[in-house]
């Protein structure tokens, strides 16, 4: 057996005609997870600083590329930017010291306070002003030379900086503080205030001509109309008085709309300087960042970034694309996908925005996706839960995209595969086997005759045959479940299979062997009697597997990227341009593009345009109608080739009946890709005689005659 470099990874298959390879990947905005701790507008870009990166946006928070080359890899919890006279001003960053970019971040440097923990920063004209879990700091050369300005402060961990006029003020864990003389020296603010910790300052207009100073703390917001000399609490409606981020937008009649980010309950606005709050739309969120740019209000959350440009009514979530993706699903005009830990995500076909479709139970650890048609005609998207120790297992249905979700069975079983065929849905866990429902997944029996084995990876189909993935190998069931008999010829001893795909007749899977850590792709041409190894020209091992139709090419992820191979299977190269080297979970067809979910950058998307140079449809820009083909040849014997065509990516029954209208025979069930598809049906022992094929396609049915002669 071959020998490969890695332990573990996720891969997935995909097929398509042929490729270009000098095609380029680029990532989508999500799905988000990450913890956005500041945020920065330098036009066009905005800036985003989180646990350890940088992200950047030049449409507005729509899609982000990490721009971290030359950061200290700490958590990045502000920015400050200078104009520097040129056409990039100078950008600072805090995190364990501060770096400096000189080219919108494309390169930052070290400019000083290394090994400081920097939580705030502040600029006046040029001066640049550091706040830090040792004090605060005045660099008056973009971070060449820094100065201790620290006179009067009895407690050096400053959270927020203000420059208002010709005064600092200073949010410390022992309360505030203000400098009257460029920091020469600082006094404790302490009339009508707690001496709690500080963490935010926003200065807003009071809608009369003047402007309010408004800061945050550990007991709430406090609000003064003098400079800070006196202040009174402003906490009427805020239901947790922890605040973490402040900001004041303008609302267009001379006043302001100010925002409280809370630790916890989320986001509060008040449309009357702070007498009483309401809480957004933004909730059960820690708000640790706030950035207003013209028309946008920019929230970071511990659950990534968010947008608002309706003066914080509504909010659309635009986090950075870090999240582990390991099932990615299409639904109509929908690309779904699962992600471990944050739940099921939507993308819209042509949108640039991800949202959240994980409301009720389906958050959570999501490993497995699934559609299939409903008893009212429309569309059910199932989700497969891992608890991890955080959130439920079992299997959660959707009826509307995502909006809302029932938990209808296999209660406390965490879920790695789901599949449907009519008309059964089957769910595979990871102690107790295989279950199977006959009504959308209310009920569930288990199916676990001949297992030997019940940790359930994968399920597979091709004809009536169904096959199962498991940690003793494969097994194979010509009764939907009923009974299973192991079916290894061929494949390691001691092994277990997280993958299987099929292609027409072929199936793959990947294996990897317990006792020696190896990993490779094997192929079975006789529904599962025989296998041998296809996976010639990998450098890494396939431990999964999940395939889409497309074509004559098959693309594998792996933990090196994508490969492809357009013999089936027998050789694989890399197909791999623009990818960051994650390992690759999942990969599906949406529109026009394909899509790849990754370990821990989330979704990275390929035009189709720049890497299939013909496809396997009707020309004049692909299919327009469903149509049936007559099968050719006909009559046969012993197998004849039946053609059809999608529109769209759609459910597909493809059957066998005689004439009595008795069903013969299962040709395909599944999902399959828009475009012309060509599929070998074999006879078998049917007796001489005139047979019907039907297809159905969402709402197209077809059926057309064929005859076996012998």
């Amino acid at each position: 057996m071959k020998q490969f470099n890695f332990a573990f990874f996720f891969c997935s298959l995909f097929l398509a005609l042929h490729t270009d390879l000098r095609a380029q990947w680029i990532q989508t905005s999500g799905p988000p997870r990450e913890v956005v701790l500041a945020i920065a507008f330098s036009d066009p870009y905005v800036f985003a600083g989180t646990q350890g990166q940088i992200f950047r946006s030049t449409n507005n928070g729509s899609t982000w590329t990490a721009v971290n080359s030359g950061l200290p890899g700490s958590n990045v919890r502000s920015f400050a930017v200078i104009p520097a006279g040129g056409d990039a001003p100078n950008i600072f960053a805090g995190s364990s010291g501060v770096s400096l970019s000189t080219n919108n971040g494309e390169n930052w440097i070290s400019a000083g306070l290394a090994d400081t923990g920097v939580f705030c920063m502040a600029v006046r004209n040029t001066d640049l002003i550091a706040g830090t879990n040792a004090g605060i700091y005045r660099s008056t050369n973009n971070g060449s030379h820094w100065t201790p300005i620290n006179s009067g402060l009895t407690n050096l961990l400053v959270r927020a900086l203000l420059v208002n006029g010709t005064d600092f003020f200073a949010g410390t864990e022992g309360g505030v503080f203000r400098s009257t003389n460029d920091g020469a020296s600082w006094s404790l603010l302490e009339s009508g205030i707690t001496t709690a910790a500080a963490r935010a300052f926003t200065v807003a207009s009071d809608g009369g001509g003047g402007t309010n100073l408004l800061v945050g703390t550990a007991g709430g917001v406090f609000l003064s109309t003098d400079n800070g000399t006196s202040w009174s609490p402003k906490n009427s409606g805020l239901s947790f008085l922890s605040v973490l981020s402040l900001a004041a937008v303008p609302d267009g009649s001379g006043g302001t709309t100010l925002f409280a980010g809370l630790e916890g309950p989320g986001l509060f606005r008040s449309t009357n300087n702070g007498e009483d709050w309401e809480q957004t739309s933004l909730a059960n969120t820690f708000v640790q960042a706030l950035g207003v740019n013209q028309a946008s209000l920019f929230a970071g959350t511990n659950v990534g970034a968010f947008l608002s440009t309706d003066n914080g009514s509504q909010w659309s979530h635009i986090g950075m694309p870090t999240t582990f993706v390991p099932a990615l699903i299409v639904s109509g005009t929908n690309l779904f996908a699962g992600t471990h830990f944050d739940g099921v995500f939507r993308l819209p076909i042509g949108s640039a925005h991800w949202s959240s479709a994980s409301a009720g139970p389906a958050a959570g650890s999501i490993h497995s996706l699934a559609v299939a048609p409903n008893m009212a005609g429309g569309m059910n998207l199932y989700a497969g839960t891992r608890g991890d120790g955080f959130f439920g297992n079992g299997v959660f249905r959707s009826s509307d995209n995502g909006a809302s979700w029932t938990s209808p069975g296999v209660p406390f079983y965490a879920i790695k595969a789901l599949a449907y065929r009519e008309p059964y849905l089957f769910a595979g866990t990871t102690t107790h086997g295989v279950f199977r429902s006959t009504n959308e997944g209310t009920d569930w029996s288990e199916v676990n005759t001949g297992l030997t084995n019940n940790t359930i990876y994968a399920f597979a189909f091709v004809g009536v045959d169904m096959f199962v993935g498991t940690n003793g190998g494969i097994f194979r069931s010509t009764d939907n479940g009923g009974a299973w008999n192991a079916v290894n010829t061929g494949l390691p001893s001691n092994l277990f299979v997280p993958t299987l795909a099929t292609i027409n007749n072929t199936i793959f899977a990947s294996v990897t062997d317990n006792s020696g850590g190896t990993n490779q792709v094997f192929r079975s041409t006789d529904n599962g009697a025989s296998w041998i190894a296809a996976d010639n020209g990998f450098s890494a091992g396939i431990t999964k597997l999940s395939l889409t139709v497309n074509g004559s090419a098959l693309f594998a992820g792996t933990t090196e990227g994508v490969h492809v191979t357009t013999d089936n299977g027998a050789n694989w190269t890399s197909a791999n341009d623009g990818l960051t080297g994650n390992p690759i979970h999942s990969l599906t067809v949406f529109g026009t593009e394909l899509f790849a979910g990754t370990n821990n950058a989330g979704v990275w998307k390929r035009s189709l345009s720049e890497i299939v140079t013909s496809i396997d449809s009707d020309p004049d820009n692909g299919p327009l109608n469903f149509a049936l083909d007559q099968n050719y040849p006909n009559p046969f014997n012993p197998s004849t080739t039946i053609t059809f065509t999608l529109p769209a990516r759609s459910l597909v029954s493809l059957k066998i009946f005689d004439l009595l209208g008795r069903e013969v025979s299962i040709v395909i069930l599944g999902e399959l890709h828009s475009g012309r598809h060509s599929h070998e049906w074999h006879a078998g022992n049917l007796p001489n005689g005139v047979y019907f094929y039907r297809l159905q396609a969402e709402d197209f049915v077809k059926t057309r005659k064929l005859a076996v002669i012998r």
